[in-house]
């Protein structure tokens, strides 16, 4: 924002013998008569003909009453010297006192102004906060800095605070950037680990719960070395589950002859793999054996 953002109209102002007196009760405008024999005077309803004609002023400026919204950024330091924070400061400007104003228009700037009004205060408290952690900054910035009105009277101008935000530089944020994705890298790193160790912790539980290695065990056990997914394995063992009982013995003969399983898991499972015979059958044995003394029917159970 430059001063002249303040400045609706600079015109030549016709001081003869009958001035007009400029229309002052136009809304939110101040009207300041200069370059003259006397002071400069904002004109309003004590204004006399008499008193601009005697004044020989030449200019009329029409000032803004409004009060306008300016975001003030800048750097600050901070303990590490190689970066520094940006700080955004948001602000209402307006003008105070329009004659002081328009005679300092020359040699104030708005940014250097606030820049003056912040920078010392400002520096005093970033300078105490880290990049890499500065929780409560901003609080701290709301505390220093003015909640109310101020008003600068060398120059006119006067501002109120609304918002403060602090974040490190871009240098600050590239650097941070790139610690954040290492550590990413390194806690997915961690957790793919972790994983695998659950895996395999899994499988060694499932295989303790037989005398020998079935085929679920050896399949999670691929799992947890990362030859096969928990989808894929799951997929398996249902498949395997729902095939015929000679058909599962000859998958179990196949993950023998990869290594994944040995002849004495095989042997240890073979009762699982025999077909269970219905209780109806297991009774009607029973009393064969009982009434008729016919071993037929013990030949034909084991056939």
């Amino acid at each position: 924002m430059s001063n002249d953002f303040f400045i609706l109209s600079d015109a030549v102002y016709n001081n003869g013998l009958f001035p007009q007196i400029p229309n002052y009760r136009k809304t939110d405008s101040w009207f300041l008569l200069t370059e003259g024999s006397a002071c400069d005077i904002v004109v309003n309803d004590r204004t006399t003909v008499k008193e601009i004609r005697k004044g020989r002023y030449q200019r009329l400026v029409e000032i803004s009453k409004k009060a306008y919204s300016y975001l003030h950024t800048f750097d600050s330091a901070c303990k590490e010297v190689s970066y520094t924070f940006k700080v955004k400061v948001k602000a209402n400007v307006f003008i105070e006192n329009p004659i002081d104003f328009y005679s300092n228009i020359r040699s104030v700037n708005t940014r250097d102004f606030f820049s003056n009004q912040f920078s010392i205060d400002v520096r005093k408290i970033t300078k105490n906060y880290s990049i890499l952690n500065y929780d409560g900054i901003d609080d701290d910035l709301r505390d220093i800095l003015p909640r109310t009105r101020v008003l600068d009277s060398t120059c006119g101008l006067a501002y109120q605070i609304q918002t403060v935000e602090t974040m490190p530089n871009e240098a600050a944020l590239k650097i941070l950037g790139e610690k954040e994705s290492d550590y990413i890298n390194r806690y997915l790193e961690e957790q793919k680990m972790v994983g695998r160790a659950d895996l395999a912790q899994k499988a060694s539980a499932l295989a303790g719960l037989n005398r020998g290695k079935t085929y679920e065990d050896a399949i999670w056990g691929e799992v947890a070395v990362g030859k096969l997914t928990e989808v894929e394995a799951i997929r398996k063992i249902d498949d395997y589950n729902s095939q015929s009982h000679n058909e599962r013995l000859q998958r179990l003969l196949e993950l023998r002859n990869e290594n994944i399983i040995s002849d004495e898991d095989i042997e240890m499972q073979k009762q699982l793999l025999l077909p269970v015979t219905p209780a109806y059958n297991q009774q009607k044995l029973v009393t064969a054996i009982r009434d008729k003394e016919d071993s037929s029917f013990v030949d034909e159970y084991f056939e």
